[in-house]
């Protein structure tokens, strides 16, 4: 089951919801996108603080966009969270691409 969290884990679903509570409700780990730009630090360890806050657990991290190296290093060393993968910029997406990048994840979540 994928749930997309499109926006962030604090945006509302409803004037009484947000993603948290979907979440919660499901009983599901997370895995985090993050999107390589200026603020990913600052954005994705928040948005890892929040999740500890509420018992959710986390089950990976994955790294969207141009590598940046310097970023993902600072944010698995302060979150040691796992790094389950990476999305590269891909021009067209497919049903190739989404099967190479699901058997990565696989991968690295099903040891």
């Amino acid at each position: 089951l994928i749930i997309e969290g499109a926006g962030g884990i604090l945006v509302p679903l409803n004037k009484k919801h947000t993603f948290i509570d979907l979440i919660q409700g499901f009983d599901i780990p997370v895995i985090l996108v993050i999107k390589h730009y200026l603020g990913a630090i600052n954005h994705s360890l928040l948005s890892i603080e929040v999740l500890k806050k509420y018992n959710i657990k986390i089950a990976g991290l994955i790294f969207n966009g141009t590598d940046n190296y310097g970023n993902e290093a600072i944010i698995n060393e302060k979150s040691n969270i796992p790094v389950i993968g990476k999305i590269a910029h891909e021009h067209i997406i497919n049903k190739k691409v989404i099967y190479h990048y699901a058997q990565e994840f696989k991968r690295n979540l099903i040891p």
